[in-house]
């Protein structure tokens, strides 16, 4: 999740702090103020937009409005999940609404007209109504109590068709079972994801891959299941039998029926069972082990469009239904109050298990649509074209020629998934049963399934833990116009995905520990991975088995060689690492980075977020890291100063930060992963510390990446 804006002030506008006191009876914020709503996403709102832009928006598919509500002296109708105003009030806002001429309240029963709860139990604040013409819409803008006016309905334009898919020379075959006596297929571009690496992880004794996914639901928010989707009857849940639970259809219209395949073709290629049969349509989707409820929430038709009403709903039902990973492979091209106010609402509810929210960056445009948008809450993703033949193996999609479309890349972008030429092989119905899907919405099928898959093997990650993995799995190689393999991209994010490194396997190994160290002196040294060190045993030359292991200097002039072989528990894989000490002249030091972080609040909006510091920077010969720790910054007469002292953590209640290495990287390595965090009601800034060992009369810091002095 993406940290680009710029820093703006630390105290509000004024005539934007309103009392909510009056409401709540107690303070949101420091001093009980509410902002305005602030134009702070790389997509624009509704509210930006002129009169003449907001009606040509609303008239789309039909003058049908979403007027959100808010009391006359408070900026703003809903704050941090809350709403401003109590029934009566809102009763009383509504009907001042309605009395303006032109303006017609829906009383339609449906259910995609009911408007969600807030986090203390209050009606959502908005009404739906139909606008006569412009004329109506400026009277409404100029009400007190009008807090937004946005369409209710928009044009997604999902695809509904059902594209052939031609097989791959590169599709693989796949059996759970070693005694499974018939394959199934397995897409080609899963391997350079590292899926089937992934699904390993889950054997038993054996040997046996039972359900990877298992005990993470996916909620595929889109069109419906067909009910004749095949790979989803019950007959056909995987091997072993039982590991998988029917999937779930609800519907958030009051039409159930499935009248586009998008939906299907999303859940196909996010979680389709591995059901062991000879049909060549059978696709294994990568949390073939999760069970999954689809809901639908609109027909994917571009002339109907979509009402935001029914994607909360739908996301609400998902969630009851016991859903933690969310596909919304949708996208808007304003801000929607109404859907961001409910998406703030659904991350931030400690009600009930957290929720990854999985959103397309957009496809057909040149930007990031919401709610990929929302940097916080949704985790934004997108595709790249894999080219064998090309210097550059992941192109960007953006006018190739046999695919004349785009999708999106931006500096909201978190992760990228592989698709090609043809797009990827899914699930389609009884009549078409394999088919195809592209653009952005295929990559929040894979992305949300390799979430599932690591969430399912490391169940007790929180959310942010579960994201910080996808992070360390993830690399920039390959893929045109990106020059590192790691760190952040302003277009791709951190690049693609590796699920079994996500899933805690492992692709590397060092050991850290001083290369130098002073005749006679002890030193430690710690075997390192990039999987999640609980699944490693480690065995060192010294017939050690910790992880760290300590030593003494030998004699000057000489050097000492180390080496450990370190195996994976979980899939028996092994990797070996080794490092060779000089005995010279050498001493310890503290440097620092040159990057102060720096996040705050611009929404008064908590975070928490990974910033990857000196990506790729190595030290000079005859230096090496030995730890890192954080130095905390305050603002001082415009100035940032160091406070206290290095700490690998740091918690100062509303806001800190811990500080730690990327596994598997060598001794000189500068790479540092910070992980920062506010409580929405502050700033917190801080610098990496590293210590390191230092031969005598070598000087460690390289101009522009370390300084010596805090």
């Amino acid at each position: 999740m993406s940290d680009d804006a710029p820093e703006g002030p630390q105290d509000f506008p004024p005539g934007t702090r309103d009392s909510v006191a009056q409401r709540l009876g107690q303070s949101l914020t420091v001093d009980g103020s509410v902002p305005d709503r602030l134009d702070d996403l790389p997509t624009a709102s509704y509210r930006s937009l002129s009169d003449h832009a907001l009606w040509n928006e609303i008239t789309r598919v039909q003058p049908r409005t979403i007027v959100g509500i808010k009391p006359p002296d408070i900026a703003r109708g809903v704050f941090r999940g809350q709403s401003m105003a109590n029934r009566d009030d809102l009763a009383r806002f509504a009907d001042e609404i309605t009395r303006v001429e032109g303006v017609r309240p829906v009383d339609d029963p449906l259910s995609e007209y009911e408007a969600a709860a807030t986090l203390d139990d209050q009606p959502y604040p908005a009404i739906i109504v139909d606008l006569a013409d412009a004329r109506a819409l400026s009277e409404l803008r100029r009400l007190t109590v009008v807090d937004y006016i946005e369409p209710l309905y928009f044009l997604d334009g999902i695809g509904c068709a059902l594209p052939t898919y031609s097989p791959n020379v590169a599709d693989e075959m796949f059996s759970p079972n070693p005694a499974q006596q018939q394959p199934d297929n397995v897409s080609w571009n899963y391997r350079h994801m590292g899926i089937q690496d992934a699904w390993a992880l889950f054997k038993n004794g054996p040997g046996v891959i039972v359900a990877p996914g298992k005990g993470i639901k996916l909620g595929i928010i889109d069109t419906g299941l067909y009910s004749d989707a095949p790979q989803f009857e019950t007959s056909t849940f995987p091997l072993p039998q039982g590991t998988r639970n029917p999937v779930e259809r609800l519907s958030a219209m009051a039409d159930a029926a499935v009248h586009c395949s998008h939906g299907t073709r999303i859940a196909g290629l996010a979680a389709a069972p591995a059901a062991g049969t000879a049909s060549p349509a059978n696709y294994v989707g990568i949390a073939w082990g999760s069970d999954t409820v689809c809901v639908k929430v609109g027909n994917g038709v571009v002339q109907a469009g979509t009402s935001v009403y029914t994607v909360v709903a739908g996301m609400d039902m998902a969630i009851a239904a016991g859903a933690r990973v969310l596909t919304l492979a949708f996208g808007m091209p304003y801000v929607s109050d109404y859907l961001r106010d409910n998406i703030v609402r659904i991350y931030d509810d400690q009600s009930r298990p957290s929720v990854l929210m999985v959103a397309a960056a957009g496809t057909n445009v040149p930007w990031v649509t919401f709610p990929a948008s929302m940097t916080r809450e949704t985790v934004a993703v997108t595709i790249v074209d894999f080219r064998p033949t090309s210097v550059s193996r992941y192109k960007k999609y953006a006018g190739l020629s046999y695919f004349p479309d785009i999708v999106a890349y931006g500096s909201a972008v978190d992760f990228a998934a592989v698709n090609g030429p043809g797009d990827i092989p899914t699930q389609g119905n009884a009549a078409t049963l394999l088919t195809t899907i592209g653009g952005s919405s295929s990559a929040t099928a894979m992305i949300a399934g390799i979430a599932a898959v690591a969430w399912s093997k490391i169940p007790h990650l929180s959310r942010a833990g579960l994201v910080s993995r996808l992070v360390e799995s993830s690399s920039l190689a390959g893929i045109e116009g990106e020059t590192g393999g790691a760190g952040r991209s302003l277009e791709v994010g951190w690049g693609i995905p590796d699920a079994y490194v996500a899933a805690g396997g492992a692709r590397r190994a060092a050991i850290e520990g001083p290369q130098s160290v002073t005749p006679g002196a002890g030193y430690q040294l710690t075997a390192s991975v990039n999987g999640y060190e609980p699944f490693f045993t480690y065995q060192w030359d010294t017939g050690e088995t910790a992880q760290t292991i300590a030593a003494v200097a030998g004699a000057p002039g000489t050097s000492r060689s180390h080496s450990v072989v370190i195996t994976n528990t979980q899939d028996s894989s092994v990797l070996t690492a080794s490092l060779t000490v000089q005995f010279t002249g050498a001493h310890v030091r503290t440097i620092y980075a040159e990057q102060i972080i720096s996040e705050w609040a611009t929404f008064l909006v908590g975070k928490r977020v990974d910033r990857l510091v000196n990506s790729g920077r190595q030290l000079r010969d005859g230096c090496s890291v030995v730890s890192v720790r954080g130095l905390e910054y305050a603002r001082k007469d415009g100035v940032f100063v160091p406070v206290g002292v290095a700490a690998e953590s740091k918690d100062n209640g509303h806001n800190g930060f811990t500080v730690r290495r990327p596994g598997g990287i060598g001794p000189r390595s500068l790479d540092a992963i910070a992980h920062v965090w506010h409580d929405g009601l502050s700033a917190v800034r801080m610098r990496v510390a590293y210590e390191v060992w230092e031969v005598d009369p070598v000087d460690c810091v390289e101009p522009g990446i370390t300084r010596a002095v805090p």
